[in-house]
């Protein structure tokens, strides 16, 4: 895992972008079209696994949910703020 200063650095503006959306509530995940995940009509499917995989986001593996912050993730965000 890196570390939450090198997490900020490396961040695209879409990956902040999806970050911000993710702590609003305001990813869908539609089951019908396979679980993918949209912001604002936006497919940003590829950016939710990559914060996945870093560590930042979660989903709960037990139920079709939307994503949440880690403790990475709201570390990230309230160091950039």
């Amino acid at each position: 895992m890196i570390a939450v200063a090198q997490a900020q650095q490396q961040l695209s503006t879409r990956q902040l972008w999806v970050l911000l959306a993710v702590r609003g509530d305001r990813v869908n995940r539609d089951p019908s079209y396979g679980g993918v995940c949209t912001v604002e009509g936006q497919s940003v499917c590829w950016t939710v696994m990559m914060l996945v995989l870093r560590g930042l986001i979660a989903f709960n593996p037990l139920m079709s949910s939307h994503p949440y912050l880690t403790h990475r993730g709201q570390a990230v965000l309230g160091s950039l703020t």
